[in-house]
């Protein structure tokens, strides 16, 4: 493969505009509705051509609690060079977005990896490809591909994902965080108790319109 230049992207957030859970499958995972939208809270995801000939992840900033090789960066890494071999990387992460909370950190820096190597590597692959890959890694990181507003009817697993795009009658916005008031989405899935349970994100301060990230 001819020599390639690194890249730096920056992953964004996403919060849910609502959340409904519909069901229990048997399976043990939630059926869910809810709409998400991206905002302007990003990690740093730096990728470089390796001088180790091996590839690696580093990370800096918030702890992440798993090994590099489990971490989401390196699942895209891999589900990508399992269909064309790519060459060996360093990949720098700096972990800003909490993980977790269900603002889908890992999944962008996993969806990001995916576009970066991509466009690096000039592997031509289009937006629908790079989601059937992404729907590989996790259910929330299709959604980073094209990054956009998007109403969500799916599994938490990720099987069957399937999300249709809706288009705001809103020309976007801002919305602002507390991260003192993130909650960790465990809790939302556990505490189900059957029927059709609505949720509104507490974290979700203010909306503004005509204005953009």
């Amino acid at each position: 493969m001819a020599k390639f230049v690194g890249m730096i992207v920056f992953p964004n957030a996403k919060i849910n505009l609502g959340l409904a859970i519909t069901g229990r499958r048997p399976d043990g995972y939630h059926d869910i509705e809810t709409v998400m939208y991206p905002v302007g809270w990003t990690d740093i995801l730096e990728i470089v051509p390796s001088k180790s000939g091996v590839t690696e992840l580093f990370t800096s900033g918030r702890r992440v609690e798993c090994p590099p090789e489990s971490n989401l960066v390196m699942k895209a890494y891999r589900a990508l060079d399992a269909i064309t071999m790519l060459p060996p990387v360093s990949i720098y992460l700096h972990k800003v977005i909490p993980d977790g909370a269900g603002l889908g950190g890992g999944s962008a820096d996993a969806a990001f990896a995916l576009k970066a190597l991509n466009t690096m590597l000039n592997l031509g692959l289009d937006y629908k490809r790079l989601e059937e890959i992404a729907a590989t890694i996790g259910a929330d990181c299709p959604f980073f591909i094209r990054n956009s507003h998007r109403h969500r009817h799916d599994i938490l697993s990720g099987r069957h994902l399937a999300c249709r795009v809706q288009h705001s009658h809103s020309k976007a916005g801002w919305i602002s965080f507390d991260p003192r008031s993130i909650f960790r989405r465990e809790i939302l899935y556990c505490s189900w108790q059957g029927g059709r349970s609505y949720h509104t994100p507490h974290f979700f301060m203010g909306w503004m319109p005509n204005k953009r990230f």
